[in-house]
Parts: C-alpha cells; structure tokens; sequence
C-alpha cells in the first residue's frame, strides 16, 4: 500500500499538532497535611486554585520546573514538603 507525500505530509503534522496540544502545559500538584490549611498558593507569581486539600497550578510553557519558590499563606506554624521546612517565597523547590 503506497501512501502519497501528501498523505506524509498530513500525518507528519497531524501528530506534531497533537504533540504541541498535549505537552504545552505543565501541571503541579501538591497533597495538604489536614492540621493545617493553606489559604493562598502561587509559584513562581503563578497562582494556584486550592480545593479542599489539594493544590493545583498549571505553570506557563517552558517554565523551568527545576527551581520553583512557592508563595503562600498558612494558618499553621509551618509548612513541610517531605522533611524540608518551607519558607514562603523563599525555599526553592523542583
């Protein structure tokens, strides 16, 4: 079965557009300690929306993920990520 350069053509951009759909955006996602509350999230001046006790932010394309600092506001006396004290807009995080 022969396919025409057209039909390449096609099928090659078909699947670099599927590619840029699928791979533009880079989500975070962060799980809340339920003896705290995080009141107001963002990463890098990117707000995140907080429902219950999960965080999420979807970060601008080609965000260098590596080294984020997170700024937020708890009713807690800390906040840990793992074992790391986090200090808000301080304490980079990848």
């Amino acid at each position: 079965m022969k396919l025409s350069i057209k039909k390449y053509i096609s099928l090659f951009l078909m699947a670099v557009i599927f590619l840029m759909l699928f791979s533009c955006t880079s989500g975070t996602h962060f799980t809340l300690n339920t003896s705290k509350a995080i009141t107001a999230f963002s990463l890098n001046r990117t707000n995140g929306t907080i429902i219950a006790q999960n965080i999420s932010v979807t970060m601008p394309y080609g965000t260098d993920v590596t080294a984020l600092t997170a700024t937020f506001t708890t009713t807690g006396t800390s906040v840990r990520v793992g074992s790391t004290a986090q200090v808000s807009g301080v304490t980079p995080n990848n």
